[in-house]
């Protein structure tokens, strides 16, 4: 029985080693996101926020990635509120293919009658006679993008990664034997506020309860207490 038992757990522990080096195995997703989260200001003022990657690996595992190569970003604000300025290109791709004489390839777009900002960046591959790209992209973490807003007058907005289901419009990709490859991604959005602080609806009706529940607390111990008092 006792030996029985020792096969038993034996097992149990081989199994969870193996479950663990899995686990230990699997690529983290990168995370793309604006930077810093929370942003205000006062009408007339600008401000800048970044967007960055982060968790961008080299892996031979499923899902296979050779770092990033390409990304694009929609962001998407109410341009009643802010409106985009200008979008500058960040040094996380450049900077990891530049001294293999590599270029990158970065675009921008502004609509603050709609209220979105379109900026991305490509690693461009080698002119002929050997047009392909470099063996591996970007990789770890930094700033892709910068995009600075006008604030234009007092209210809230997100400021966050267009994503619709059908045909997602935010894009990280890898490059797979010189193929380019979506990789999935965590995306973190940001936003803006301003407003001045003001009671809202459901904090007034739980301060006036709290002060009928006193006021009727109060009431009930004074006569109470005079009750005692009179006998």
């Amino acid at each position: 029985m006792r030996k029985k038992l020792c096969w038993m757990l034996l097992t149990a522990a081989l199994l969870l080693a193996v479950a663990m080096a899995g686990v230990g195995r699997a690529s983290p997703e990168p995370i793309i996101q604006v930077e810093p989260e929370d942003n205000t200001g006062e009408p007339g003022e600008t401000f800048s926020v970044d967007i960055t990657a982060t968790d961008v690996v080299i892996s031979e595992a499923s899902p296979v990635s050779n770092g990033l190569y390409t990304w694009e970003a929609w962001m998407i604000f109410d341009p009643d509120v802010i409106h985009a300025v200008n979008a500058t290109r960040g040094p996380f791709l450049r900077d990891a293919v530049s001294p293999e004489g590599y270029t990158t390839v970065f675009f921008k777009k502004i609509d603050n009658s709609s209220g979105f900002v379109r900026v991305g960046e490509g690693i461009w591959p080698k002119a002929p006679p050997d047009p392909k790209f470099p063996p591996a992209g970007a990789t770890g973490s930094g700033t892709l993008a910068t995009i600075t807003f006008q604030v234009k007058a007092e209210g809230a907005t997100s400021i966050l990664f267009e994503t619709p289901k059908e045909v997602a419009k935010t894009n990280l990709y890898t490059v797979v034997a010189d193929t380019p490859v979506k990789l999935s991604y965590t995306a973190k959005d940001g936003a803006f506020d301003n407003r001045k602080f003001v009671l809202s609806t459901e904090l007034i009706v739980a301060i006036v309860a709290v002060v009928v529940i006193v006021c009727a607390a109060t009431v009930f111990f004074y006569r109470r207490r005079k009750a005692s008092a009179g006998t």
